[in-house]
């Protein structure tokens, strides 16, 4: 059997990769012995998986993930959290739901410059920061964190997609979760290996910066919170394909 193999968070920007050809490529399944998952609170009746997280950067200027782990890359996050990226796929997978895929690309054999774009896809989840004190716990939708330089409000709606990572396969019996390697936790644009990214086609290549802390409304940096990962039922959203649209808003 193959070894999933858990290596340090790394900074280094990584490009979406090419398309897999159809959909024959290893995913991370759910053992039929899970253990422990440190740092990561299910609640299969509620639908809901929960980790730790610092806040590590309210001031952020330019931002393309909400979450990646410590030493990771803080420079360019609001939160960092010890969860483990491919624990938080299994917790995930324990709620019922299957991953999708994350966004990647073919080149066009005509045009090098025009490639085809296969926009990250797979079921929906809302993001919440769930804050606890002397009045109690206050839950706020992630989106009131991130700014939209362009707009200059706040991102429209608090809408993720579960599309798991990749698996890199070194041989028979070595493989690494990607997520695990670069930190690509919860994602605000695309990285091509996020475990949870917005629905849309910018990456970290195309993102223009446009993405910002939203200052006050994030509390100061060190402050311990809760990262609430909340399954959007069918019947919320019936128009929601899961999946995200070349034309997105935040194209």
């Amino acid at each position: 059997m193959a070894m999933l193999l858990a290596a340090p968070a790394i900074a280094a920007p990584t490009p979406p990769p090419p398309a897999d050809a159809g959909d024959e490529r290893p995913v991370l399944e759910l053992p039929e012995d899970v253990g422990p998952l440190p740092h990561v609170r299910i609640d299969v009746e509620a639908r809901e998986v929960e980790i730790p997280a610092t806040v590590v950067a309210r001031e952020a200027e330019w931002l393309e993930l909400l979450v990646c782990p410590p030493g990771g890359r803080e420079h360019e996050t609001i939160l960092t959290s010890e969860a483990r990226p491919s624990h938080i796929h299994l917790a995930l997978l324990m709620l019922g739901l299957e991953a999708g895929r994350p966004l990647a690309w073919e080149v066009n054999p005509e045009d090098r410059d025009d490639p085809t774009i296969h926009p990250p896809r797979g079921p929906e989840v809302e993001i919440f920061i769930v804050m606890r004190g002397e009045a109690g716990e206050q839950l706020v939708p992630v989106n009131e964190w991130v700014i939209d330089r362009e707009t200059g409000q706040t991102l429209p709606d608090n809408r993720f997609l579960f599309t798991g990572s990749r698996i890199e396969v070194v041989d028979e019996e070595q493989r690494f979760y990607l997520a695990d390697l670069n930190g690509t936790t919860i994602s605000l644009v695309n990285f091509g290996d996020d475990v949870i990214v917005r629905p849309t086609t910018q990456t970290n290549v195309t993102d223009e910066q446009r993405l910002a802390a939203n200052t006050q409304r994030i509390p100061e940096e060190g402050t311990e919170v809760t990262v609430r990962i909340r399954v959007v039922e069918e019947e919320e959203d019936e128009d929601a394909q899961g999946e995200a649209g070349a034309g997105d808003a935040a194209g």
